[in-house]
């Protein structure tokens, strides 16, 4: 998850502790408003953290990716970025994706938030995430690259995804379409929709009137988790190993889901990128 601040990232954060008895690692990752930040900077950062918990012998099947609004955007590029080099890291157990936005390429026009049927309910408006889009995208790129406007490049991963909504927010019909197009894939995916919640409640809900509702979908969340599937031991453990794959049942690799390499040796995943650890109620800065 990002934000990398106990003021940004610490509302969602505390509600991950709590319901899914798990550590939070926050990255700072850079923003593309900054200069020289534009995509892909911020994949480059969450590549670079990923890699960090394997690095400190995280088995890749305790690990939950967690996104929200661009963030989502992020974490599926994430995983995207996994199954396209299959040879260089593991599928991560689950990733979390709540108000989710895909589609950049249509956000370049004002008009697709502005004249939404939900632009009264939400409180993003068009100019706000054209500007967004703009900065985000570099100008040798086009918008609608699969890494960068996901929407309509659905693909499969050994990740299981959970997409929560807001039933007022725009991008809510997005996340659905997001949700069928995965599922046609191959992919697990299970759909939350909060009915009377607004855009990226699960980060903002303080701030915006709707904590009851991400309190809510947090629950559905880590209860999502808990009923995958468990270790012995009671932590989070492997999914169902016999889950159907692209290639038929029992398709996953069955290499290492560690990276060989010493743990010790940060040298190939340092990209600059800021850590803020939560666990319990202390926090533990990272370089």
């Amino acid at each position: 998850m990002g934000g990398g601040r106990t003021a940004l990232s610490g509302f969602v954060a505390n509600r991950l502790i709590t319901n899914l008895k798990a550590s939070v690692l926050s990255i700072c990752y850079r923003l593309s408003c900054n200069p020289s930040c534009k995509f892909p900077a911020a994949l480059q950062d969450a590549l670079s953290a990923y890699s960090y918990l394997l690095s400190l012998a995280i088995p890749a099947s305790h690990i939950i990716i967690v996104g929200d609004s661009a963030g989502s955007n992020l974490a599926v590029g994430l995983l995207r970025y996994i199954a396209d080099n299959p040879d260089k890291l593991a599928h991560p157990r689950a990733a979390l994706l709540g108000s989710p936005w895909l589609d950049l390429l249509s956000a370049l026009n004002p008009d697709t938030v502005d004249k939404h049927r939900s632009a009264s309910t939400d409180y993003l408006p068009g100019n706000f995430t054209a500007w967004g889009a703009r900065e985000y995208v570099p100008s040798q790129m086009d918008a609608a690259s699969p890494y960068i406007s996901p929407l309509n490049h659905p693909f499969y991963t050994k990740t299981s995804l959970w997409v929560c909504v807001g039933g007022l927010e725009i991008l809510c019909d997005d996340g659905i379409k997001f949700v069928d197009k995965m599922r046609a894939k191959g992919n697990r995916v299970k759909l939350h929709i909060e009915p009377f919640a607004s855009h990226s409640f699960l980060s903002v809900g303080n701030v915006t009137g709707f904590q009851r509702e991400a309190d809510n979908a947090v629950k559905v969340a880590a209860e999502w988790i808990r009923e995958s599937g468990k270790d012995k031991t009671g932590g989070v453990g492997e999914l169902d190993a016999g889950r159907q794959g692209p290639d038929g049942p029992d398709s996953r690799s069955k290499r290492s889901d560690r990276p060989n390499r010493n743990r010790n040796d940060k040298s190939s995943i340092r990209l600059g990128v800021g850590f803020e650890r939560f666990k319990g109620d202390s926090l533990i800065n990272k370089d």
